[in-house]
Parts: C-alpha cells; structure tokens; sequence
C-alpha cells in the first residue's frame, strides 16, 4: 500500500532504481498497475535512472487485448494509455539472450563420468544408485546406521523428514513438490541440509501446474543456498518439462466459471488469452530454473556445493 508520497521520497532519496520481477499488467491487476503507472511518472519526473528485469517486453508488459472486453470506467481504461504512453518514453535495453551461458560454460569442461542425474528409462536402477548415494554421503557427514527422521519446524509447524542423515535428506517428489509445501519450507529445508537426493521426479507442465510452481521455487532456493542436488527422473533434464500440449488442456470448472464472469474471450479454442489459466507464465520462469538444474549437475557446482557451502 505505498502512495505518492512513498515514491516521492524514494525518488529523491535514490537516484538510480533497479526493479525486478515485473509481471504482466493489466486490469486483472488493477491495484498495481495503478500503483506502476505512478511510479513511472514520478522516476521519470524526477530523472531517475530505471534499470528493469521484466517478463514481458516493455512493448507488450500491459495486456491489453482483453482489457476492451471488461466493462471498466473510463478512468481505467485510462490508466492503460497513459502507462503505455510513459513507458514509450523510456530507452529500453533488452537484456535477453538465445544463448544459455551456462550451458555454453558446461559444454567447456568434459565432465563425462560424473552423473548426478539418472533417467529411469536409462537406468533403472536409479533408485538403488541413490540409496547408496545417501550411504556414502551421510556417512561422510557423520551419520552411521539407518536413516533417521527429522522433524523441521517452519512457524509452528513441523514439516518431517522421513529419510535423513545429519546435512544429508532424501526426498521424494511428492513429498516436496505435490505437498502444500512454499518458500518458508524450502528455505528451511536448504538451511537444515546441504545435500538433497530427490527421486521420482515426473514429467512436468501446465497440466500439472502447481507441482510445476514448487519444483521451479524448490530449485531456485536449493541453488541460492548452494544445496547439492541428485536426481532420478522419469525424463531427461532438457526435456523434463513438455508444454506442446498444454494449449489442449481441459480447463476446471472453476477456470471456466471466472472466464465468463471475466468475459474473456476463448477464441474458439478450450484456452483463454490471459497466462494465468494456461501457465505460461510458469513455462516462462522454467526457463531459468531448467539451466540452474543442468549446472547443479555438474562437478562444478558439486565443488562449490555441500558441507563446505558458501553461506555468503
């Protein structure tokens, strides 16, 4: 809830912005696109410099295709024009790039016989890879015997472990990704251990949306916090999220339902314009997390990783 006097104070205080994270505008979005268009005049009012990481081009960041369709007051439709109008007046340097750098990095060093991420079409002993995995990384950490079960508590409430051994966890899918699970719980889960084995990982998509979220989430969070990572997945890394179909998908009834009240427009297809419904937004964001995983694959990051993290 900030105003007029909020960004005043911040533009005179600072005389250079970096804003990242903007999502798509709309009138889906009213409050903050209210609150965008005016923080734009006054940077731009008061010469501030504004350097932003969006996920849209500055030419399409506000929807407006739908907007037309809305019953809104003239002063909303209003509101659009004149945030497409300053944004015009802004010199845009796009920052994107074809090139993953990463992988451009990866493909540099011939790391052939390591493998931290096993396919169970091509090694179907994948699950017993990682039980000895676990063996060994426990036992370096500490741990000797069975595993143990912790119990962590993320404000109150205790999210339980089944399979663990001091910094070291094993996890399955489920349990992290199709679990009312969210950041608190995964920052609590890469502070409490450096090492996290996931099994039966799934192929991924809008068709499994919410799953999809966490797992982007989940490993953004184990790479900031530079945990080590071991997989067994039921697909290749680079093909481990599929949205050719997603454009196909049965929407719930509930979808449906705030389409009509929306009067969005299906374009005779079974998918509305806007990205909430089709999760476009989310395959956007994979994007990033998809070339974090590959490198967390690597020896590398192994290196950098683990018991001897840099919490910095």
């Amino acid at each position: 809830p900030l105003g007029a006097a909020d960004y005043l104070k911040l533009a005179s205080h600072f005389h250079t912005i970096l804003l990242r994270d903007v999502p798509e505008l709309g009138p889906f979005r009213l409050a903050s696109l209210k609150r965008f268009t005016l923080l734009i005049d006054i940077l731009y009012d008061n010469h501030v410099r504004l350097l932003v990481a969006a996920h849209r081009p500055c030419s399409s960041l506000v929807c407006g295709e739908n907007h037309k369709s809305l019953n809104l007051l003239d002063n909303h439709r209003q509101l659009i024009d004149d945030l497409g109008l300053s944004m015009k007046q802004c010199l845009v340097l796009n920052l994107d790039s074809p090139i993953d750098y990463r992988h451009e990095l990866m493909s540099i060093n011939d790391e052939s016989e390591f493998n931290v991420y096993y396919v169970y079409d091509q090694t179907p002993d994948a699950d017993s890879r990682l039980d000895k995995w676990f063996i060994k990384l426990a036992a370096d950490d500490g741990h000797l015997g069975p595993p143990v079960r912790t119990s962590l508590d993320v404000y109150g409430r205790s999210v339980v472990f089944s399979h663990t051994g001091n910094g070291v966890a094993m996890c399955s899918f489920g349990e992290l990704c199709d679990q009312p699970l969210g950041a608190a719980d995964y920052l609590k889960l890469a502070s409490h251990f450096h090492t996290i084995l996931l099994r039966d990982v799934p192929e991924l998509g809008p068709f499994r949306l919410a799953s999809l979220k966490r797992f982007t989430l989940l490993i953004d969070i184990l790479y900031d916090n530079h945990v080590r990572l071991l997989v067994a997945a039921h697909r290749p890394c680079s093909s481990l999220v599929c949205g050719e179909n997603h454009k196909s998908l049965n929407l719930l009834d509930n979808h449906r339902q705030l389409i009509d009240d929306l009067g969005l427009s299906m374009n005779g297809q079974k998918t509305p314009d806007v990205t909430l419904f089709t999760g476009a937004e989310d395959m956007f964001a994979f994007a990033r997390t998809l070339s974090r995983l590959k490198e967390m694959c690597t020896l590398a990051y192994w290196h950098r990783s683990g018991p001897k993290r840099s919490t910095d």
